[in-house]
């Protein structure tokens, strides 16, 4: 697997949208709505600092997943919608801490927790992913698990052979 320094699995909008000021605050009425619009408008996150953040984001997924799917995914709109997912929540919370104020930390800490948990997961073939098939292993005996019966002891002088 190669990987360029251009993977990327989400959209500067797809970190955004999800965690850009008052993603994660409940909003109650229209006025609350418009003053978050009004701040993505004049506040934008530095759109290097965020591709910089997918691009780590892309790069972490690629090497938990790497011995278990061909890599590197397909870039948006083609993205499996998890690994979008995934990447826009890594991306996101990488750049946490620069923009400050309105977001929910405790929500943040649990989106990259539970991320990290779905990697872990797909890693180890107890998620999937829709649609994208798993590498073949090329080792039978890696999935084969031994019995009693597989196995063959001889003692002879007190030593194992």
């Amino acid at each position: 697997m190669t990987l360029t320094p251009q993977t990327q699995y989400c959209t500067y909008d797809d970190v955004v949208d999800r965690y850009h000021p008052g993603y994660l605050d409940v909003t109650t009425n229209e006025q609350e709505q418009t003053e978050i619009e009004q701040i993505r408008q004049y506040q934008p996150p530095n759109v290097s600092a965020v591709t910089a953040a997918i691009q780590d984001a892309s790069a972490y997924i690629d090497s938990q997943l790497n011995d278990r799917y061909n890599l590197p995914f397909d870039s948006p709109p083609q993205t499996p919608p998890m690994i979008r997912s995934l990447a826009a929540i890594i991306a996101g919370c990488m750049l946490g801490r620069r923009w400050p104020g309105q977001f929910n930390k405790d929500a943040w800490r649990t989106d990259y927790h539970d991320a990290l948990c779905a990697l872990d997961n797909l890693a180890s073939g107890k998620m999937n992913l829709p649609g994208i098939p798993a590498k073949e292993t090329n080792n039978a005996a890696a999935d084969r698990h031994l019995t009693l019966d597989d196995i063959t002891l001889t003692i002879t002088n007190h030593e194992i052979e």
